[in-house]
């Protein structure tokens, strides 16, 4: 089971089972960039996700907390992206 208990951003399987989360985006301060940066993922378009060394082209899933789920499923992996580090990793790709 993955957990949500830190602040980091990770990749797992997709199949794996996620544990419930321990903190929304409302018990966390973001800066204005953030706040807008959060806002606009949508489930609508294609994202280009970097993530230890990994690169893939995702979905969108759902917000768990404060940790965006991506999933690519060329692989079956899910990236998740803690809100602080989403500006760096997640880049929408223009199709």
């Amino acid at each position: 089971m993955e957990t949500f208990n830190n602040t980091d951003s990770w990749i797992s399987m997709g199949r794996h089972k996620l544990a419930p989360y321990v903190q929304t985006t409302a018990d966390v301060e973001m800066d204005d960039a953030t706040d807008r940066a959060c806002r606009k993922v949508n489930d609508q378009d294609i994202y280009s996700v970097s993530l230890a060394g990994k690169t893939r082209v995702c979905t969108f899933e759902y917000w768990h907390g404060v940790h965006a789920l991506f999933y690519s499923s060329k692989d079956d992996w899910r990236f998740i992206v803690h809100y602080s580090d989403l500006r760096q990793v997640v880049k929408r790709v223009k199709v």
